[in-house]
């Protein structure tokens, strides 16, 4: 059983699934990196589904952290070989 919260979305947007990633550098162990260096970013994004065998996906990303990147954009392909 599935429940559609927004029916008009899925319609509009038919071929995009969209998402929520999160990338992060804490440093290595034993040690961890104080807090002031980690690197922790949120990037929402999605994936367009182009054709059947492929997908890119994009996404803008944010630092939540003072080091690393502030702003980031982010781009993939995938594909599936044909069998």
């Amino acid at each position: 059983m599935s429940a559609d919260l927004n029916p008009t979305f899925g319609k509009v947007l038919s071929g995009y699934s969209p998402g929520l990633e999160y990338y992060s550098d804490w440093g290595t162990l034993p040690l961890f990196l104080s807090v002031a260096d980690q690197v922790h970013r949120i990037v929402p994004g999605g994936d367009f589904h182009l054709a059947n065998n492929v997908t890119w996906n994009v996404g803008i990303g944010f630092g939540l952290t003072p080091s690393g990147d502030r702003l980031l954009y982010k781009i993939s392909w995938r594909g599936k070989a044909k069998r």
